[in-house]
């Protein structure tokens, strides 16, 4: 098993037809930081799927948090990286992938309402009140997504994200909607959790200036078009 929180080598992962992405040796111990940088299009989301099994890779190897996520261009069971993803992964996607019917501060307590994380629930609302008001968002925690603007909306995904004080942090540009003072506070928080509680983060930037206070960078190209 690998010492790495994070340890993918030879990975490629991919549509048939399609784009395809191969990645040659990224490891990461707990507490270490890389962007990824790199113009659209050139597979920085995909990067991000594939470290935390949503894409399945067709080859080469991963592990993440002590599980096998590939080996040998097999994909561990769906069922494996579920699990992984929510026990021990803090993910921030462009998307967000909020739940509009529920509150803000249920959105943060995604972990605890799925079952998947040992701490006491009390102990995941003060964790919750904590990032919020660091987040500026301690006077909305009762308040609907859909009733947030799209920078509240990330702050909150930021939040979830770090509540669960995961293993392996993934963020997808997660400054992208926020003014300078946000940003800073969010990466302030992003590499906090790596330092103070031994998380792996991967962060997709376009900042340079984000990115130059990670410990190192991955730089991409971009992906060949797809061809018939």
């Amino acid at each position: 098993m690998s010492p790495h929180v994070l340890d993918a080598d030879g990975l490629c992962v991919g549509w048939p037809g399609g784009f395809s992405l191969t990645l040659g040796r990224l490891a990461l111990h707990a507490g270490e930081s890389v962007a990824v940088t790199g113009p659209s299009g050139s597979g920085k989301t995909t990067l991000l799927q594939a470290l935390c099994g949503v894409l399945p890779a067709r080859s080469g190897r991963l592990e993440a948090c002590g599980v096998t996520l590939a080996r040998h261009g097999q994909p561990a069971p769906e069922a494996v990286r579920r699990r992984l993803r929510l026990e021990h992964v803090g993910l921030v996607l462009q998307e967000l992938e909020l739940l509009d019917h529920v509150s803000v501060e249920d959105n943060i307590l995604l972990a605890w309402h799925l079952g998947a994380h040992p701490a006491p629930r009390a102990e995941g609302r003060e964790r919750a009140a904590a990032l919020a008001d660091t987040l500026g968002l301690g006077a909305l925690l009762r308040r609907r997504p859909r009733r947030l603007s799209q920078g509240e909306r990330q702050r909150v995904a930021v939040a979830r994200a770090l509540v669960t004080r995961p293993a392996l942090l993934l963020a997808d540009e997660p400054t992208s909607s926020l003014d300078a003072a946000n940003a800073t506070r969010v990466v302030d928080l992003l590499l906090g959790s790596a330092r103070e509680h031994g998380s792996a983060l991967v962060l997709v930037t376009h900042d340079e200036q984000v990115a130059a206070r990670l410990d190192r960078s991955l730089s991409m190209e971009r992906m060949p078009e797809a061809t018939p």
